[in-house]
């Protein structure tokens, strides 16, 4: 899978996805600047965000996360159903 966004582009291969989740979101930004891509090095996250309600989060293997805010809770149980099935054994 490729997550990308203005000057964020990575690869994570399936094998390094060990779980996805859905929440609820405010769709707030976490840094200081009004950017669609933050990380947070406390919370070993990237947060892709465009604004939502919902999310998704992705734990990967090395204990990092990848979160993507989506347009609402519907978009979100997609985006993660899309990503779970093939990790489906």
């Amino acid at each position: 899978m490729v997550v990308s966004g203005p000057f964020y582009r990575r690869r994570i291969p399936a094998a390094e996805i060990v779980g996805a989740s859905v929440a609820l979101d405010d769709g707030t930004t976490t840094g200081w600047l009004n950017w669609p891509v933050t990380r947070s090095a406390a919370d070993k996250i990237v947060r892709l965000n465009l604004g939502g309600s919902a999310s998704v989060t992705l734990d990967l293997a090395d204990g990092s996360r990848i979160q993507f805010v989506a347009a609402d809770l519907a978009a979100a149980q997609a985006i993660h159903d899309s990503i779970e099935a093939p990790l489906v054994p």
